[in-house]
Formats: structure tokens, sequence, C-alpha cells
């Protein structure tokens, strides 16, 4: 039996598998199986306030979950899909056929059948616990080719938040997944401790997760910024995009997105964040004598480690591959404190900033 084999056996059976995309492992379950998602929540210790986002392998099944698909999915989809970008929808409320009928011969790359869909496929019925009871559902194909292979070995669904505990950092390496669950059966901990299986698929390629764009109002608004800028789908769309200013949800709230704590993406390490113009006021020993973490931004490309003092690329895109990771191995290091310099306040930096601004608190007075 292969993995892919193993794994899609264990998630019929209602059991987790982490699996890696292109921007961090996600932690799978059948998205239509309401005890396999619960057992998401509960592995995780996420809030129930915190929706999911559902992976397919194609467009055809995501059409299979929304109620409906608009000429703007139709477009982002063929630019982006697979890609690092998840679509709001509305969400369809029946695991009945649409209308009982029959899904037409020309195929779902049929123009007529992109558009107007919805009177004659059958659906994908997504529970209310996997989007947070909203009327709403986020959808992506994830690129990762061992994502992508599961996904059509499974020929459905799959609920998938990042592998971690909540509000811990995403992981970026099976190794980060096992880790985070030291004691699952896939780490070779306690029989039926979930995940049962962690697929490894190497590093992830962009690093952090995904941009949320939600189409369900007048104007396309990204919730959670991520690889996919305004720009681009601006481009795409043709029409403005709305960049959600950051703000904080408590866990008791109802979030839209994934990513809206006020906590998230934290290291265990009190993390600190800092402007350029603070650098000065940082220092490398704490007054217990312990070491502290400062990651800083160099105006060099490329990632430097001296010990617990890191340089991070000024680019943009690589710094977001190494963030996790370097934090985690920080963490490792019984460390006072992390201090973060935090990155230029500009579209290009916008995800970055976000997931920095939850991981950390501002910088003592």
């Amino acid at each position: 039996m292969t993995a892919i084999d193993q794994a899609v056996q264990l998630l019929r059976a209602g059991r987790l598998v982490a699996f890696p995309t292109e921007t961090v492992y996600g932690l799978g379950a059948d998205a239509t199986n309401a005890s396999a998602i619960d057992k998401i929540y509960a592995t995780k210790g996420r809030p129930d306030t915190n929706p999911l986002i559902i992976h397919v392998a194609d467009i055809a099944t995501a059409m299979r979950v929304a109620a409906d698909w608009p000429e703007s999915a139709n477009q982002l989809a063929e630019k982006f899909w697979p890609g690092p970008l998840t679509l709001v929808l509305r969400k369809r409320t029946s695991n009945s056929p649409a209308n009982g009928a029959e899904k037409p011969s020309d195929g779902p790359n049929h123009p007529q059948f992109i558009i107007h869909h919805s009177s004659f496929i059958p659906s994908l019925y997504v529970p209310d616990n996997a989007t947070a009871t909203l009327q709403t559902v986020a959808l992506r194909i994830p690129s990762h080719p061992l994502a992508l292979e599961l996904l059509r070995a499974f020929g459905g669904a799959l609920a998938a938040p990042s592998a971690n505990r909540s509000t811990h950092l995403s992981p970026t390496t099976a190794r980060h997944v096992l880790d985070e669950f030291a004691d699952s059966e896939a780490a070779g901990g306690n029989v039926g401790m979930e995940p049962a299986l962690v697929l490894d698929g190497g590093a992830c390629e962009v690093g952090i997760e995904s941009t949320v764009l939600d189409l369900t109002g007048a104007v396309p608004t990204i919730l959670r910024p991520g690889r996919i800028s305004p720009t681009q789908i601006q481009t795409i769309l043709g029409v403005p995009v709305t960049l959600q200013k950051p703000h904080a949800l408590a866990p008791a709230q109802p979030a839209l997105s994934p990513g809206q704590q006020e906590i998230h993406y934290a290291p265990r390490t009190p993390a600190y964040r800092f402007s350029t113009a603070q650098r000065g006021l940082i220092h490398p020993e704490a007054a217990d004598g312990r070491s502290n973490g400062i990651v800083v931004l160099s105006p060099l490309i490329g990632t430097k480690r001296y010990g617990p003092i890191i340089a991070m690329s000024n680019d943009s895109y690589e710094y977001a591959h190494d963030i996790y990771g370097i934090l985690r191995d920080l963490d490792q290091m019984n460390l006072a404190a992390i201090y973060i310099e935090m990155p230029p306040d500009s579209h290009q930096w916008a995800a970055i900033r976000d997931r920095l601004t939850r991981a950390t608190q501002p910088l003592p007075s």
C-alpha cells in the first residue's frame, strides 16, 4: 500500500492526515464528515468560530461545494489555481443534487457549465462546523504535487487548516508537524491520537498561508493577505479590490476567514516587534543573563544566521519562505525573548506584517 493509499483509507475512516501544500502543511479531514471536522478543532485546540479552508483538486469539485460560481471566481481560478489563493463564496446548504439535474456532456470546462452550473450538478455539502456556521465557504486548489495527488485519489474535498496547535507557528516541513503533535500516532505516540499520518513533501515553497479573497460582497475584499497581491487580483478582475485593514478578533468572536484572531502564528517564546527606529533599544542579552533572539531586516538578499541573531532577506518572498522555520528554531534555544524588526508598511510586505503583528506584542515602553 502506498502512502497516498494509506492516507485515503484513513481519511475515509474519519481520521486526520497532515499533508504539504505550497503554503504550509495542512491538517486534513474529509470536508463532508462533521465528526472528522470536530477532530480537527479538538486536535488543534482551535475555537469553533474560526472557519476552515476547503481544498479540492479541480474547479469542477469547487463548483460542487459553492452555491454559485460568479465570473470573477472563474477568472481568478483560471489564473491562480492551483496556487495560494483562497476564494470565499456562498456555500451549498444541501447535500442533494441541485434540482435533480445532471451535468451536461460538454463537461466542467464548457462556458455554460462554468457560469450556470448550479442548476444541474450534484452538490458536495460541507457541514456548518467546517465553516463556523457561516453560509460562505473558503475554497482553494493547492499547487503542491503531493497535495494534488492526495486530493485526486480521495476524490472529494478536504478541510485543512495549518497542521499545528491553535495560535502556534504554522509548519513548513513534515518535521515541524511531528514535533507539534509528538504524542500523535503519526509521530509514534498513542494509537488513535491525531494526526494518524503525515505525508512528507519537503519544505513548503511559499512558507506563509494563502491570500483569502471574499467574492460574496459588492467589492472583492482580501480578508487575509498572502502571496497573491491586491494588484495581481485587480489586474485580472479589472475592478478595485479592498484589502481589509488589519484587525484582531478575540477567540469567541466569529471570523470571516482563518487568521483573524488576535494571537496567531506565534512562537512559544515571548515575542516583541519593533520598528527600525527602535533598533537601539534591543539588546542581545536579557537581565537574567539569557540570550535574546533578534530578527532584523537585512539590506541584502539572503537570510544569514549568527546564533540567535538573524539577518532576514530583504526579498519578501524569501522572507516569507524562511520566517516560520527560523522562529521555530529560535523557540528551541531557551531564549528570554524574541525581538522582530517589522518590515516596511507596503503592499509587498502586507502578508508578512499581518503575520508578525499577530505573532508578537508591541515593544514594551
